[in-house]
């Protein structure tokens, strides 16, 4: 039963929303003067359906006549099509005056029609155009697609909704079955007669859009009757454009009748009694549920009672010997009393003196967090030398984890730990030789401090060197200025200052030849002395004879040799310097490199002390060394380059990052522990203003129970007089008690029992009928359909229509056919109109041929 009866209304519903939202909603408008104006709209849609013309034919009717009838419309170029009354126009249409009850005329307007059409080919599947498909063959779908745009909006129960005028739509066409088979359309019938096909399909473009969100649950599958496009599809040969026409009106009110005379599909007493019955059943529920739950308890208490006056029977002599006792424990609570509620004040008054400095101590520590944070601030800045640094509490961590503010001073204490590390072996250096250092650092990769140590460690030799060759360099550019005097004062110093060992290196570094600490002291003490005995000439040209050859291949040829040893024999007396002075200028007129000619002394030198043996053998080594020396000399210079410095800062940065880290690590962390610190003083405060809140009810409660105390002493001496009476009347009550507990148990039994009867027929029954969300959306449905019936301003005509004129409105399409450029040339000669088709058709009594005899008078 409640199925049917949800299913009934629901059906009723429907019929009412789908075919009375399509009935003319002015026909009985009090206001009318008796004139009517019946329209009709003849369209011609071009093949792809827009709009080729627009011609309206109106009818005006009045049982009197017309007298000056002011009748508004928008049309041009109108004709009178019944009299020869003149057509007169007035300003906002025309004016008619005439016996006659009924006047037709017609006219042309552009104006934009209630629905939009578009039609759309698709042969094998391809889109393509008609014009380029006559006479070829193929599966065809002709896609009509309708959109209606006039919607208004309405407001229901307080939610606004966006709804379309009703419009029924026929559409469809009367292919040739010579050319058209298989024929199909969607939504809608085929039929046949002796030569054509008949596809047609009604459909009301818009309203799924409009009313489709209320046809939920047993209702949705209505919206598939609910479409805005329709399509025939059919397999062709040598295609021919068919006729193909619309029908559009919002006019239906045969239907009306059948809906309404007898008021069966009228929802609205149907809600309203489902919203009644509904309301009936809760109450009913309630008071159920109410006698239930009060029985229950009637029975319980029933039970305790009886308990309890068995436990008071047995327990009234124990009550009187008590009530003495009583008496004196009551006087001592009230004492107790007296006493909490004096500790409770002042525990109050010592937490609101805390709660009174808890917005200053909060203040407080804020600040000084503030000022934390203000001076991390600067001195990050100074020491980054960056002052666009800005740090809050909301950015301070991101700011100090971003590692990319490495500066020059960073990269100077970097720097500065490499410097020490290097001249530990070397001794100290000039900035160029230094800078040369690190860019053969840099250019092997080194990434971290322990990498340099490895580095250096294994190319001590090379960091030796390097050293010896900026010496040998500065002393070389003063032998170059002719400044002999000096010679013995640089290797003097270089011997002094380095030790014997270190005086080893700087000849190696300078000439390319390694020396024994022996020969590096008799170069220095030859040179001391001041002597050369002649006798040593002769070891001196063996050693100069015994030169590698790569070392001539710098220049030093056997003649320039033989020049030099003669010019120190016939000088074989004479000073250090005088010899030295020869030499040098002999060895620069010839272009000798400067560690070469350091070589060629070194060497001279050694003989000089005669060790000559010795020396020679280790000026066989020269050359190698001389080939180290000129490689780290290149290093030196390209580590001095600019566009080296980049590699260099690279490595810089790299080893400045880890204590970077580790500074910005330790600033977050003091600056996170203080607002830890801020964090718990507020949880601090906020804890102090809740016990004092609490100790304020405490003391509001004490108070209470003092009261109270006292209150209960006195009572308790009334006790202690009724205790004999009340264990005389316990025995009495003990007999009624257990009468009444059954009673009450037979009570919450019966209670119950209704109760859940009426949860179970709610549930199943009443709810289900009266809480569906079908025959809510359709009640929406409804009202909406309620208030499109009743607009004033409701679609009724195309053209335009006087107030107090009742109005109907139709429009008929005719789609063109489409033809081949050999069909339209004959056309154009014989000057024959569209209609010619429809006129000969030989299927008078169908839909399609009905309308087309509706384009014959108006063409």
């Amino acid at each position: 039963m409640k199925k049917f009866i949800i299913k009934a209304t629901t059906l009723a519903g429907v019929g009412t929303l789908l075919v009375t939202g399509a009935l003319p909603v002015n026909a009985e408008d009090t206001t009318s003067d008796g004139t009517t104006k019946d329209e009709s709209v003849y369209v011609v849609l071009n093949a792809d359906g827009s709009v080729s013309s627009v011609t309206v034919s109106d009818q005006l009717h009045n049982a009197n006549g017309f007298s000056n009838y002011q009748d508004k419309s928008d049309l041009k170029n109108v004709q009178n099509l019944k009299s020869d009354d003149p057509v007169q126009s007035s300003s906002d249409g025309y004016t008619w005056t005439t016996t006659d009850t009924d006047i037709y005329y017609q006219g042309k307007t552009t104006k934009a029609l209630p629905l939009d059409t578009t039609i759309e080919y698709k042969l094998d599947g391809k889109t393509v155009d008609p014009k380029d498909i006559v006479g070829k063959s193929g599966h065809l779908s002709m896609t009509f697609n309708i959109k209606n745009t006039q919607t208004k909006q309405y407001t229901i129960d307080g939610k606004t909704y966006t709804v379309c005028q009703p419009f029924y739509v026929a559409a469809g066409g009367m292919p040739d079955q010579d050319h058209f088979t298989n024929v199909k359309i969607d939504h809608g019938t085929v039929s046949t007669d002796t030569s054509h096909s008949i596809a047609l399909a009604v459909m009301m473009p818009g309203m799924k859009d409009s009313i489709g969100q209320f046809l939920t649950g047993d209702l949705s599958s209505l919206n598939d009757y609910l479409f805005d496009t329709v399509t025939i599809e059919a397999d062709v040969t040598d295609f021919e454009s068919p006729t193909m026409m619309m029908a559009a009106s919002t006019d239906l009110s045969a239907l009306k009748g059948e809906l309404k005379d007898d008021g069966a599909f009228d929802t609205t007493d149907l809600f309203d009694q489902l919203d009644e019955l509904d309301a009936a059943t809760q109450k009913l529920i309630d008071g159920s549920k109410a006698l239930y739950e009060g029985a229950d308890q009637l029975k319980d208490g029933a039970n305790q009672v009886n308990d309890g006056v068995g436990t008071l029977v047995n327990g009234t002599s124990t009550l009187t010997d008590g009530t003495s006792q009583l008496a004196e424990g009551g006087q001592a609570l009230v004492d107790g009393a007296n006493q909490a509620s004096a500790g409770a004040a002042a525990l109050q008054a010592g937490l609101g003196q805390l709660v009174s400095k808890n917005d200053t101590l909060v203040s407080g520590a804020n600040k000084i967090a503030d000022a934390v944070l203000s001076s991390a601030q600067t001195q990050l800045r100074e020491q980054l030398k960056n002052n666009s640094i800005t740090l809050t509490w909301d950015n301070y961590a991101d700011v100090l984890g971003d590692y990319n503010n490495i500066n020059n001073d960073m990269r100077a204490q970097a720097k500065q730990k490499i410097r020490s590390a290097v001249e530990a072996q070397t001794g100290p250096l000039d900035e160029s030789t230094f800078n040369g250092i690190l860019y053969m650092c840099a250019s092997n990769g080194c990434t971290s401090e322990e990498d340099i140590k490895n580095f250096l460690k294994s190319n001590t030799a090379s960091l030796e060197t390097a050293n010896a060759v900026a010496t040998a360099q500065n002393d070389a550019a003063l032998i170059g200025k002719n400044d002999f005097s000096k010679i013995d004062s640089i290797l003097n110093l270089a011997l002094y200052e380095s030790s014997i060992s270190t005086t080893g290196n700087t000849i190696k570094a300078a000439t390319g030849v390694t020396v024994t600490n022996a020969q590096a002291e008799a170069v220095w003490l030859a040179i001391a002395s001041h002597q050369i005995q002649s006798d040593n000439l002769a070891a001196i040209e063996n050693i100069i004879n015994n030169i590698p050859a790569d070392q001539t291949q710098r220049g030093i040829h056997d003649e320039t040799v033989q020049s030099v040893l003669k010019g120190m024999r016939t000088q074989a007396t004479y000073s250090n310097e005088v010899i030295y002075s020869g030499i040098c200028a002999t060895l620069k007129s010839m272009k000798i490199t400067d560690a070469t000619q350091q070589a060629i002394l070194v060497t001279i030198a050694g003989e000089l002390h005669g060790d000559a043996g010795s020396t020679s053998d280790a000026f066989k080594g020269a050359s190698a060394d001389v080939t180290t020396a000129t490689n780290v000399k290149n290093m030196i210079t390209d580590g001095n380059k600019e566009e080296n410095q980049s590699l260099i800062n690279g490595m810089l940065n790299t080893l400045a990052l880890p204590e970077l880290k580790s500074e910005l690590a330790g600033v977050t962390k003091q600056l996170q522990d203080v607002r830890s610190f801020v964090a718990g003083l507020e949880t601090y405060t906020a804890h102090v203003q809740s016990a004092y809140t609490g100790s304020t009810q405490l003391v509001a409660g004490l108070t209470a129970l003092t009261s109270g105390a006292d209150t209960l002493n006195a009572g308790i001496q009334k006790v202690n007089t009724g205790a004999e009476s009340l264990s005389s009347g316990a025995k009495t009550l003990k007999d009624g008690t257990q009468t009444l507990s059954d009673g009450a148990t037979q009570l919450s039994d019966g209670a119950k029992t209704l109760y859940d009867g009426l949860v179970q027929y709610n549930e199943e029954g009443i709810s289900k009928l009266t809480q569906n969300s079908d025959l809510d959306n359709l009640q929406t449905a409804s009202k909406l359909i309620s208030d499109i019936q009743n607009d004033d301003d409701a679609y009724v005509n195309y053209s335009g229509i006087s107030d107090g004129t009742d109005g109907t409105v139709k429009f008929i399409y005719k789609i063109s056919t489409v033809k081949s450029e050999a069909d339209t040339e004959k056309d154009a000669a014989s000057k024959s109109d569209d209609t010619s088709d429809v006129q000969e058709s030989s299927d008078k009594g169908n839909f399609f041929t009905r309308l087309a005899d509706l384009f014959i008078f108006w063409n």
